[in-house]
């Protein structure tokens, strides 16, 4: 029994996405990994190709301390993250193949399509970041409007 390639993509895809539901504790912690290594070891090489010598005290423990704030800041908005690229991905995919094109031979390398990408991204993150802020203290101002209940009793 021979499987055609775009259907094992389809099986694969849709096996990695409940593999990552069932393990999502692992996954976060696996994003959070990735985009710090991806953005030290590209500052590293921006620096390095600048004409700075990493191998400094000074300079490498602000970089130590600059991933640390990243991944300190990453882990409370991993999800807010993940699914602003995804969100970001999607909607290209599917503007893509709303024009015509077949989703295995869309290429996301073009310049104009990563800008789109950003853009949809920071709008998505900032979007989501707002709503979150906006909803704690939504609930912060409910908490401090309701009378505890050991004190209605002495009412």
């Amino acid at each position: 029994m021979t499987i055609p390639a775009a259907n094992f993509t389809l099986i694969a895809t849709i096996g990695c996405g409940v593999l990552s539901l069932l393990l999502i504790g692992l996954v976060s912690v696996t994003v959070t990994i990735s985009i710090s290594l991806y953005v030290m070891f590209g500052l590293m090489s921006v620096l390095e190709s600048n004409g700075y010598d990493l191998e400094l005290e000074l300079l490498g423990g602000g970089l130590f301390l600059l991933s640390y704030f990243m991944n300190r800041f990453l882990k409370k908005n991993v999800y807010v993250f993940g699914s602003a690229a995804l969100g970001a991905l999607m909607t290209i995919y599917g503007i893509l193949m709303i024009l015509g094109r077949i989703p295995s031979q869309v290429d996301l390398g073009g310049l104009i399509i990563q800008i789109g990408v950003f853009g949809l991204f920071i709008s998505s993150f900032s979007f989501q970041l707002y709503h979150i802020k906006k909803m704690k203290k939504e609930e912060e101002d409910e908490e401090l409007r309701t009378v505890p209940k050991y004190l209605e009793k002495n009412n």
